[in-house]
């Protein structure tokens, strides 16, 4: 499975204006992709130049440091550049989350008050970092264990309509780590290989205008409501403002999903006559 390049997009902007640094991400990778397969077949081109010079000290008698002392200087040329280029070789793919914070984005592009920025973070670093690690401890079988919480998708804007609306989109990852066993049938010391598993979160925060609106609570917004790969996990409804957490196992979150769980949350908006 092809690793992807890490991203980091602190936002800032209007949403036009993050959709097009987003794009111009993807443009930026096809172009550095099609650049390394075009210089790929580098180093043969150079190993097989080098050749030459040493069928011409054969046919002319000549020792092997003579002519060939140029295929020595073409054949290490090849070996840097073949260096260099696995080194610098680009992933050609985007985290899995890319798609669907964009197609978020692309969505709510014309939702908040145009006099304002779209603010927060778009962050496709990876969930496994020591900065993201936010717990350590043991389990029941009292090996070890590692807690992570990366806030991949952060979104804060004021609306048109004056309400203001908070996105955030958790992945949260366990990590069994590595440790030895003994085989029952060898009696061997094994190194058991650490194991991870992830859920995503999703949290969003509505805070009404309340000269436009009022909250009219349905009963789909109790937890146990299946909204799409989401479940709702927790709501509640206090002084003008809807706070509603859903859960999902999946890996990757489609941004239907995600869309479908801020539809559910406007849901319980009723605009005041």
């Amino acid at each position: 499975m092809a690793i992807a390049d890490p991203i980091y997009i602190s936002i800032n902007n209007k949403p036009r204006a993050v959709l097009e640094v987003m794009d111009r991400l993807q443009t930026q990778s096809a172009q550095q992709q099609e650049a390394f397969y075009q210089r790929r077949l580098m180093p043969r081109h150079l190993f097989l130049a080098g050749l030459p010079f040493v069928a011409a000290d054969w046919l002319l008698g000549y020792n092997c440091l003579t002519l060939s002392l140029v295929t020595a200087g073409l054949w290490g040329a090849g070996a840097v550049v073949g260096l260099a280029l696995r080194r610098a070789r680009p992933s050609g793919t985007f985290p899995p989350h890319f798609a669907a914070a964009r197609e978020v984005i692309h969505t709510l592009r014309d939702d908040p008050d145009p006099r304002r920025n779209l603010f927060g973070h778009l962050d496709l670093s990876g969930a496994r970092q020591p900065a993201k690690r936010f717990r350590e401890g043991v389990n029941l079988r009292g090996l070890a264990m590692e807690y992570y919480r990366d806030e991949w998708l952060s979104l804060k804007a004021r609306l048109y309509d004056g309400n203001m609306l908070r996105v955030a989109a958790i992945e949260r990852v366990k990590v069994r780590k590595q440790y030895y066993k003994r085989s029952a049938i060898s009696g061997k010391m094994k190194l058991k290989p650490a194991k991870a598993a992830s859920t995503q979160q999703l949290k969003v925060r509505l805070s009404i205008n309340p000269q436009e609106y009022e909250i009219v609570e349905k009963p789909s917004l109790r937890p146990g409501t299946v909204v799409g790969g989401y479940t709702v996990l927790q709501a509640t409804t206090i002084g003008g403002i809807i706070d509603l957490t859903a859960g999902s196992s999946r890996v990757s979150i489609p941004a239907s999903d995600v869309l479908s769980v801020l539809r559910l949350t406007y849901d319980q908006l009723q605009r005041k006559a």
